[in-house]
């Protein structure tokens, strides 16, 4: 496997140290992390959010999959902050692809 399951569990233990949203929910290394907590815009809104970060091996590599999964109320409903939210996410795995990658995630 990569060094993404690596960072994935750096990254809960800093949060956890920091104490900063989100909170994580299930730790499996190598396999799974789950936090709950809204992101960026939906902060502000009433919301339960939870993310899930899977990761299986694929030959010598391994394959990342996020899902981000938002109930309860925004003002302005949720279509109009969904591409936003789905653009960060996006621009976050990018990150991380390319670091494991290269060990830059700016390109």
């Amino acid at each position: 496997m990569t060094r993404a399951p690596e960072l994935l569990l750096r990254a809960a233990a800093e949060r956890r140290r920091r104490r900063t949203p989100p909170r994580d929910l299930t730790v499996k290394p190598g396999e799974m992390l789950r936090m709950s907590g809204a992101l960026g815009p939906l902060q502000a809104s009433a919301v339960a959010a939870t993310m899930t970060w899977t990761l299986a091996a694929a030959g010598p590599a391994t394959t990342v999959n996020l899902s981000y999964a938002v109930g309860g109320f925004r003002d302005g409903g949720f279509p109009a902050v969904a591409p936003a939210v789905d653009g960060v996410l996006l621009e976050q795995l990018q990150r991380l692809k390319r670091f494991v990658e290269t060990g830059k995630p700016a390109g």
